[in-house]
Formats: C-alpha cells, structure tokens, sequence
C-alpha cells in the first residue's frame, strides 16, 4: 500500500508541475499579475524601461552630447568627429571616443570617416554615446553641401587627386559646371610634387578639360606639360609667380586664342607649339634663355610681340607662324638694336620658311 501510495504521488507531483509549466506557457500575463503586479512587455521595450528607470535613480543623469551641423562647399571634407562639441558624462568630461556614428542607412562608422561634398544636398548623421552606468544619448546632425561660393556654377565634383609634395595640402580637383563644361581646379598651399605630361594625375581625361585655374597658394618651379594636349582648354589659368620652366606647357591646345609668358620664366620651349589657332600672344620677358619652338605651327598669330630681352636659345621660336591670311601679320617690337637684331634672326628662319609670312621688326 505505501509503494501503491508513493507512486500515486510522485504521478501527482509530476502532474502538479507540468501544470504550473502549461499556465506559465498558455497565460504569462495572468501568472506574473498574480505573483507581483508586472507586465510582460516586448524585449525593446523592456529595455527602455530598465534605461529610464536607470536614468531617473542616477543622479549623473544622461551623457551630454552636443553636435554641430556644418556646411561643406563641393570639393570640401570633414571627420565625422569633428562634428561634436561635447561628450562628457559625471566625472568623465572627454568621451569623444565612445561616441558611435551612423549614417543615413544605419551603417556604423568610426569618428574618422571623412563626408566629401560631391553634389548639393544634405547628408544626416545619428550619434549616440553611451556613458557610465550604461545610459545612452541620441543626437542628429546635417551636413548641407552646396555650390562653391567661388563659382556657384558648379554642380558636382567628378574626380580628386593629391598633387602635394609629402606633407603638402595640394589636391586637383575635376568639376562638372550647371553647363556641362569640366573644371580643372589645383587647390590648397603649399608646394606641388615633380610632374609632366607623363606624370600630371588628369591625363586620362585632359582632352576633356575645358577651364582650368590655379590658386594662390601653389607653388611649383617646373609646369613642364602641364596642360599637353588639353585640346579643349580655352584660356590659360593665372601661373604661380614661382614658376621658371614652361616647357610644351600648353602644347597642342588647339582652342586656345591668347597666350601669356609670366614674367620670371627662363624656359618656354614649345610652350603654345601647334596651338593652331592662337592669335594674340604676350611680351616674351627679359628672364627667358630658352624659346626654341615657342610658337612653332601657331599659324593664325598676329599683331605685335614686345622681346624684352635677347634669349640665348630661340631656333624654330617662330617656325611655320604668322602665315599673312589677308592683313594678318606679326610684328616684334625690340626696344634696343641687340635686340632688334636677335628678333631679326629669330625670324629669319620663319621668313625663309614661308614667303607668304610678313612678319616686321621695329624699335620700341
């Protein structure tokens, strides 16, 4: 009977327990009101609760984060860590370092991501820092891009290099215009690494290039073929005063109308050769040794040329130019007889090359 008995009873206990399980499965709500009052609610849920509750038994309270919008001009960059102003909670007054960032799409990045303004528009940051006691706080940002204030015109940036000698902020910069011309810009200061036609980051797409300019800040001794074969560029850009060496700087540009030799210039050799349709040209300065082939094949150059000083190199200087088309014709204008009598030889070749050529040396 005891054996009978005990084994009723454990099959009891077992029922009782399985039945507790079934209750607990089948009414969660139910159970847990009767054991003390709580709700069950959704694990997101659940956890902001706990935060709140958390936060209002601190007496640090939230972490403080404060963050600054920016605007960013096409071309311009920032680190996302440079947006914060503020991250400190108690007694940890930097917490710059715990801050987590996430863009648009919720994809998290570190505090050194770099936003580029490649277009207009607005770009929206989340960051969020946890601070002690494992409290949160969330911040939104904005990053407006807009046209550059330089040139408003701009609407996008195509494509960006480094330029800089090592150390040096020097970047070229390849702009689409609101008219769909492409913009060369060399930007920043400071000095520009070794390059030439071979070298130069753009000669993949120099065909393309239809304006080019120079900031103030470059610095450069040599612009050796530069601007080679920029067959659509149609003005020169300003030239940094520190350029020397200009050696088929603007050869082949063939849409080219004037051209200039900065003052401070020493070698120009076949600096505008086979610009074809080159018409005005500057004063050749009195620093200049070398102007072999300078404007060999500029066919359409007219009006008057100042040589103020007598190169010691200028063979084919004018070969095949200044061809007479009507009244069209050249004049050099020296200020002395030496000088006078190099610009002679200077053309004497261009004369004898072409009888239909009128070309004229007079004294200033």
């Amino acid at each position: 009977m005891r054996q009978l008995f005990g084994e009723h009873g454990r099959m009891a206990a077992a029922a009782v327990i399985a039945g507790i399980f079934a209750a607990i499965l089948l009414y969660p709500e139910g159970i847990l009101k009767v054991l003390g009052g709580f709700s069950v609610t959704s694990g997101a849920a659940d956890t902001s609760e706990t935060r709140e509750i958390l936060q209002k038994l601190s007496k640090k309270g939230s972490p403080k984060l404060a963050v600054e919008n920016k605007v960013l001009e096409i071309g311009d960059s920032l680190f996302l860590q440079d947006m914060i102003t503020e991250a400190s909670h108690g007694t940890s007054s930097d917490l710059r370092e715990q801050v987590k960032y996430y863009l648009e799409d919720g994809t998290e990045v570190n505090g050194s991501y770099e936003i580029s303004g490649d277009k207009p528009g607005v770009i929206k940051i989340r960051f969020v820092l946890t601070g002690e006691d494992y409290m949160e706080t969330c911040k939104s940002g904005y990053i407006q891009i807009q046209s550059r204030k330089a040139d408003p015109q701009i609407t996008a940036l195509i494509e960006e290099w480094e330029m800089g000698e090592e150390g040096e902020d020097v970047r070229a910069r390849l702009y689409k215009k609101e008219d769909e011309t492409l913009l060369l810009s060399l930007e920043g200061k400071g000095r520009v690494k070794p390059l030439n036609q071979d070298t130069v980051p753009w000669k993949d797409v120099r065909e393309t290039i239809e304006v080019c300019r120079i900031e103030e800040g470059i610095e450069t001794a040599c612009m050796d073929g530069w601007f080679y074969q920029c067959r659509s560029l149609k003005e020169i850009p300003r030239m940094p005063e520190t350029a020397e060496s200009f050696r088929f700087t603007f050869k082949g540009c063939n849409q080219l109308r004037a051209a200039g030799i900065p003052d401070g210039a020493k070698d120009i050799e076949g600096m505008y050769e086979d610009c074809g349709n080159l018409e005005l040209a500057g004063p050749i300065p009195s620093s200049v040794r070398n102007c072999r082939n300078t404007f060999k094949n500029c066919g359409k150059l007219k009006g008057s040329i100042a040589l103020l000083g007598c190169p010691a190199q200028y063979e084919g200087c004018f070969l095949q130019t200044a061809t007479n088309v009507g009244d069209c014709c050249l004049q050099l204008v020296a200020d002395r007889e030496d000088k006078a009598a190099a610009a002679e030889a200077m053309y004497k070749e261009a004369v004898n090359d072409n009888s239909s050529c009128r070309i004229f040396v007079r004294k200033m």
